[in-house]
């Protein structure tokens, strides 16, 4: 399943590398687009391995805000 979530406060290429970072540590992540421009990331992700609210909860973990 691809879900596009909505990240505030990136601001720079670091920010995108340490989203993806931590996802892609992630149980159940196939793959992680984040984009700075855009404001937003891209996640592939086997649902039944991880829920979106755990890919919210880690970004939020990261010091983002996601919608």
């Amino acid at each position: 399943m691809e879900k596009i979530f909505f990240v505030n406060g990136m601001t720079c290429h670091a920010c995108e590398m340490l989203i993806e970072d931590a996802l892609s540590e992630e149980e159940g992540v196939t793959s992680v687009k984040a984009s700075n421009p855009d404001q937003r990331v891209t996640v592939d992700f086997d649902a039944n391995e991880i829920t979106e609210e755990r890919v919210k909860t880690v970004i939020r973990g990261e010091g983002f805000e996601v919608e």
